[in-house]
């Protein structure tokens, strides 16, 4: 079901063994069902046979107000807007109210007559109707007006899961977890407040503390135990009733046991709740193992944490002295060992997804929109999908690993919109507006819809390509299997979440446009206000000013916008910026082509 053709007051379109439901509870004026065949259909390629069964299901309303229901099977009739079905119909002199053929049938191109289906067959009586229902009432002349209060036709999705992203677009940022200056002072209603007027359909904020999957936004039953600092604290005063103010915390270890636990996470989805839009959970696969990064890169690491001493832990754990161990990374493989008998990667995974993500998708339920994984070559992705179906089975899973450019479905069964990285932005060697990345918006222009599978030709990844411009116009893609929806990631800076704007707006604008006129979806990543030790006229929780800029100026560029873009485009992987503020000659490597892009704005 899903395209409203005038004048009839609705139309419910099938292909092969799929059904269309039509609910007429809220119908008024004259229903029509009607069927046929439909040439050369665009979705298809070709002639489709649409059944010419009906079964109607008396709604429930009384007989004196019930609307009348015609069946016909007159495409010409209801005024269908193709040639091609008014000559199908002009075939069968026996279809109610036609005549001759037109003079549009005669005209037809050879071609479109040579594949034009026979007439169908004459279908069979239709059943007799429930005494309920009215009798039938011929077909008027002029169809009523279409009730502006029915509900529009929906599509049906390859992917229900990710269908409500298609077109649309959002925002991500991330946050630091467990005990930290950033989350201790963070309000997500300031955040709330700072996006709601941004035409944005969610945010993807981090769960974990960023990439870092040894802390996060909210407490865990297990990890909060294990691991001193892993746990964000209520110690806020003028929030919490307990604690300290900015201008009176002072640096170093505090009396964490003296302070409630404190679920950042819970009041951001409360938040943004209240002002209409979605949250995606970032989380971080390597789990409190570190599995990617190393326990060098753990935030209690030789002492690095004031909340954690390594030199004391260290020896009991390790067997050896000193303070160079993460004692979190140690007491997480320690329970694993102990629960579920070892602490191999194929546990560790098992664990991460059942414990960790598991724990969570149950504490927060449909609350949660979609999680976005990070580092998924350090995780077991149907593990992970498993956890989150049992408690929140529809939400949208991305995981980061696999082909990125072309946008493909690489992990059929688990996940619902791609993960859309862009080639790594390596600190600013690698601007994100290079002509690399460019693959991506031809990924979603190749869709049919903004649906990408995991077969796809040419396979070759295009992001890491000598010459991006050898990447052809269009990749094709084999509908089969699970469908994801193309969705591209992209940081608004130099660095993911730091650095100075590198985008020109009118290549952001392009970019974004196309791919969200293809069906797919887009996500920026911004930077947050703030620094270490800030005074209070930072708030930690708003975007930053210039990102925030930034996408007001790219947002007024997209369709239904004031200064909406359109074709011919300009930007392409033969004209990319790589030279606006920020992405000075020094960072200018392969992935740009600077023409006349560096003097537009």
């Amino acid at each position: 079901a899903g395209t409203l053709l005038k004048p009839v007051s609705c139309v419910a379109m099938c292909t092969g063994s799929s059904t269309a439901t039509l609910d007429l509870s809220a119908a008024t004026g004259t229903v029509t069902l009607w069927a046929g065949y439909a040439a050369a259909h665009p979705a298809v390629g070709g002639p489709v046979r649409i059944t010419e069964t009906f079964t109607l299901v008396a709604p429930p309303f009384s007989p004196l107000s019930s609307p009348p229901i015609h069946l016909s099977r007159d495409w010409d009739c209801a005024r269908f807007a193709s040639g091609v079905q008014k000559c199908e119909s002009k075939d069968s002199p026996s279809f109610f109210g036609c005549t001759a053929p037109s003079a549009e049938c005669a005209s037809l191109p050879t071609h479109l007559q040579q594949t034009r289906p026979p007439a169908p067959p004459e279908p069979p009586a239709p059943p007799a109707l429930p005494p309920t229902l009215p009798p039938l009432s011929p077909l008027p002349h002029s169809p009523p007006p279409l009730d502006p209060r029915a509900p529009p036709i929906s599509r049906p999705s390859p992917n229900p899961h990710s269908a409500w992203m298609s077109g649309k677009h959002g925002i991500g940022y991330r946050i630091a977890g467990g005990v930290h200056y950033g989350i201790t002072w963070y309000d997500p209603v300031d955040f709330a407040n700072n996006v709601k007027d941004l035409p944005v359909s969610w945010v993807i904020v981090g769960l974990s503390s960023g990439a870092f999957g040894d802390r996060y936004l909210a407490p865990h039953p297990l990890l909060t135990n294990l691991s001193r600092g892993s746990t964000p604290k209520c110690m806020w005063l003028s929030k919490c009733g307990v604690g300290y103010e900015r201008t009176t915390f002072e640096s170093g270890d505090v009396p964490l046991e003296s302070f409630p636990d404190r679920d950042v996470f819970d009041e951001l989805l409360t938040a943004m709740e209240a002002v209409g839009i979605k949250v995606i959970a970032y989380m971080a696969a390597q789990g409190p193992a570190m599995l990617k990064a190393g326990e060098t890169s753990a935030y209690d690491y030789n002492n690095r944490s004031p909340y954690v001493d390594s030199c004391a832990l260290c020896p009991e754990l390790t067997g050896v002295v000193g303070c160079a161990c993460a004692p979190s990374v140690h007491l997480w493989r320690k329970w694993v060992r102990d629960n579920y008998g070892d602490d191999e990667e194929p546990t560790l995974h098992r664990a991460y997804a059942e414990v960790i993500v598991g724990e969570y998708a149950k504490r927060y339920g449909p609350r949660i929109a979609g999680f976005w994984f990070d580092q998924g070559g350090d995780a077991d992705g149907s593990l992970i999908a498993a956890s989150i179906r049992q408690h929140n089975p529809n939400a949208a899973i991305a995981y980061n690993s696999g082909l990125n450019n072309p946008l493909r479905n690489n992990n059929p069964g688990i996940e619902d919109y791609t993960f859309g990285h862009v080639t790594p932005v390596q600190r600013g060697k690698n601007p994100p507006d290079g002509c690399y990345n460019y693959g991506m918006v031809v990924s979603a222009e190749s869709t049919n819809g903004g649906w990408v599978y995991n077969e796809v030709s040419p396979f070759i990844d295009y992001s890491r390509a000598s010459d991006p411009s050898t990447r052809p116009n269009t990749f094709t893609y084999t509908v089969g299997g699970e469908a994801s929806l193309a969705h591209v990631f992209m940081p608004v800076n130099t660095a993911w979440n730091s650095g100075e704007i590198v985008w020109n707006v009118a290549q952001a604008r392009e970019w974004q446009a196309r791919v969200m006129r293809a069906g797919g979806a887009w996500t920026w990543n911004v930077a947050r206000t703030g620094c270490a030790g800030c005074v209070d006229t930072y708030n930690q929780a708003l975007v930053d000013t210039d990102d925030l800029a930034f996408l007001k100026q790219v947002y007024d560029g997209l369709p239904g916008g004031p200064d909406e873009v359109q074709p011919p485009y300009f930007y392409n992987d033969t004209n990319c910026d790589c030279c606006s503020a920020g992405a000075s000659p020094s960072i200018r490597q392969w992935g740009c082509q600077l023409s006349t892009s560096c003097e537009r704005t």
